[in-house]
């Protein structure tokens, strides 16, 4: 497994006997309902037609600590690299700090309240015109 460890958010890489026992089975069934409900995968009856390669994927399974207590995360990756399409913009959208300190600002002289969301589902959801192969 690759390392993850995000000392600062208080991420921590599973081990591998963790795995073994299932802690992070819940989380891997959640990430692929995840998948479903957006409707980002057809499973079973895809033919990759020639000339073209399917992306290998891989389990990045770390813990997250929520407080005192150990959350097991998993996402489902791509190694994009391997994407056989040719001229292909990748783009992952967001805000530039300036932007932030902006909205911050008028967020303040108004006297609003401002809060933090996680959306654990943003780039999932952005449709694509052509076709991957996974």
């Amino acid at each position: 497994m690759m390392k993850h460890v995000n000392p600062r958010k208080g991420h921590i890489d599973a081990k591998e006997e963790e795995v073994e026992k299932g802690l992070f089975d819940e989380a891997m069934r959640g990430e692929l309902k995840s998948f479903e409900e957006n409707k980002v995968l057809k499973i079973n009856g895809v033919r990759i037609p020639q000339k073209r390669r399917a992306m290998k994927t891989r389990w990045v399974l770390i813990w997250k600590m929520k407080g005192k207590e150990r959350k097991p995360k998993a996402r489902l990756v791509c190694k994009g690299f391997q994407d056989d399409r040719k001229n292909v913009e990748t783009y992952s959208g967001t805000a530039a700090w300036w932007a932030l300190l902006v909205c911050f600002t008028f967020a303040s002289s108004q006297g609003w309240t401002i809060g933090k969301s996680d959306v654990c589902t943003a780039f999932r959801t952005a449709s694509i015109h052509d076709e991957v192969f996974v």
